[in-house]
């Protein structure tokens, strides 16, 4: 429960001292769209190479090397997603299975709590039927626990930080809630995701890290 308790609920933007430290345009369009990016699933890296003068990137966390570029941060998530589509094309019409990202056997909903293992949320998410804004994987040594955190963005330190007001839940009880998280239940231990508002379209929490935001170990 520390690291769900210790863990802010909603990134901030970053922090002014990293901002200023960045030199070239590359930089700032990297720090404006973060380090990777996701499309159907699928996150990708995003990197930039001053000898060429051109963003690129390649799918991560899948055996198959599926790369793309771009000149500007369009062109790059234009070209990445026409990386994912041909990808899945390819898989559709030769009748090969496309890997999820990560290489983890889809979560299909339905799955019950003995094969999935239980996840933790507040009860203000739970009992007040909010759509989740914040949701991270952790490690666990327990084989009954699927590692899985879902808060609604709401909760304040005081209230995340007592336990009485997290509860072990079915997945399906979130998803019952909040359909649009099971896309990326696949994700492996180590990543966060977070979205503005409810409706709004979750991303990768850069600033996570082994349950807890970077953000604390300067707190």
């Amino acid at each position: 429960m520390k690291a769900l308790a210790g863990c802010p609920l909603l990134s901030e933007r970053r922090d002014a001292t990293y901002s200023s430290c960045l030199k070239t345009e590359a930089s700032v369009a990297q720090q404006q769209m973060g380090n990777t990016i996701e499309y159907k699933g699928y996150v990708g890296s995003v990197e930039f190479s001053e000898a060429d003068g051109i963003f690129y990137g390649k799918v991560l966390g899948i055996p198959d090397l599926i790369s793309y570029e771009g000149a500007t941060e369009k062109e790059l998530v234009e070209d990445f997603h026409g990386a994912v589509d041909d990808y899945l094309t390819f898989c559709e019409e030769t009748g090969v299975k496309p890997v999820p990202g990560f290489g983890r056997e889809e979560c299909q909903e339905g799955e019950t709590m003995e094969k999935f293992g239980f996840v933790l949320a507040t009860k203000m998410l739970v009992d007040g039927k909010r759509k989740v804004r914040y949701m991270y994987h952790e490690e666990t040594t327990n084989p009954q626990d699927s590692g899985w955190r879902f808060l609604c963005g709401e909760e304040d330190d005081d209230y995340a930080n007592n336990p009485d007001n997290i509860a072990i839940y079915d997945i399906n009880t979130i998803l019952d809630i909040d359909k649009s998280v099971l896309p990326y239940l696949n994700y492996p231990a180590g990543i966060a995701f977070e979205r503005e508002g409810a409706d709004a379209a979750f991303v990768v929490s850069r600033d996570f890290t082994a349950g807890k935001r970077s953000a604390d170990k300067n707190q």
